[in-house]
């Protein structure tokens, strides 16, 4: 993998902070905001745990997640990336969701050419090239695609437009599935949002599935979110979807990797027997497997103790 090129995501793509770093993996923030307080979600560890200890989507009620506008990515781009690459690939969660991918295409579209100023002046040549690729996905969706790239980028030695090129197809077979613990967050975000596409809830009301314990199991996929099942608690939920997750690996994986993300301490899910059967069958077939901290821009969408995870089919 050239030290010209790089992979950048937004700060919803759930993958383990080792991963990004080990493969120089660029963040682009997103604005959380809790109350009147607005934070930048980068993804930093230590503020994600941070604020996952100290409760505050349990405390919040009035909280939302807003990618940073074109002039800003304008700003972003030009201060991370334009000067220390020449080509870059950028992953973003689907743009049915959120107006990141619409935002890094105008930033991008209206600033070329302050890029090629900027480059000229240093004395670079070739013209700065961002390729942008919407995962139709969100959460751990995107992680794996990002996986794949990097591992096309450094084990085949591919071009950032060959990588881009083997992943589109792609971005419509991977299978993202939400389980969420507090239904408050995923019912009160989506009307927040105003979003009436997005029926995660549509066939029982919060009110019961608080109650009963019912838990939804929400599935990405193809630039959308359906509910596609319903469970009695969280341990049976996490059954079905490793359950999923096996039968697709004994299927056949577009991409041999399945990512995973949880809005809390990782050591809760670990505990949990079934992830760690469902662990211990993936090593043994050869499928690699990422678990990272759900990042906060997701987690405010989905409430605290939620549980993702994604594979290409």
């Amino acid at each position: 993998m050239s030290d010209s090129v790089c992979v950048a995501v937004d700060a919803c793509c759930d993958l383990p902070h080792e991963f990004l770093t080990r493969n120089n993996i660029r963040i682009l923030p997103f604005y959380t905001r809790f109350g009147d307080k607005v934070l930048i979600d980068d993804r930093d560890p230590g503020k994600t745990l941070d604020f996952y200890k100290q409760g505050v989507l349990a405390k919040s009620f009035d909280a939302e997640s807003t990618p940073v506008s074109a002039q800003e990515m304008s700003n972003i781009l030009e201060k991370e990336l334009v000067l220390n690459f020449d080509k870059v690939l950028a992953i973003t969660m689907m743009s049915s969701r959120s107006k990141f991918y619409e935002n890094i295409r105008e930033a991008v579209w209206v600033s070329q050419p302050k890029f090629k100023e900027l480059r000229s002046a240093e004395g670079l040549e070739r013209r700065f090239r961002i390729m942008v690729m919407d995962s139709n996905n969100l959460f751990t969706g995107p992680g794996v695609l990002v996986y794949e790239a990097v591992r096309l980028l450094k084990e085949e030695n591919a071009s950032i437009e060959h990588v881009m090129l083997k992943l589109e197809p792609l971005t419509h077979r991977v299978r993202t599935f939400i389980l969420p613990q507090d239904l408050f967050h995923l019912k009160n975000r989506a009307g927040n949002r105003g979003d009436k596409s997005d029926n995660s809830l549509n066939w029982f009301t919060y009110q019961v599935g608080k109650t009963m314990n019912i838990k939804p199991i929400i599935e990405g996929y193809q630039g959308k979110t359906t509910a596609v099942d319903k469970v009695f608690g969280f341990t049976s939920g996490l059954e079905k979807i490793f359950g999923n997750a096996i039968k697709a690996i004994d299927d056949g994986l577009g991409i041999n990797a399945v990512t995973m993300s949880y809005a809390g301490a990782l050591s809760e899910i670990q505990k949990e027997h079934a992830y760690q059967e469902f662990i211990t069958y993936a090593k043994d077939r050869g499928v690699p497997t990422f678990l990272a901290m759900m990042s906060t821009t997701a987690a405010i969408n989905v409430g605290p103790g939620c549980f993702v995870l994604s594979y290409t089919e």
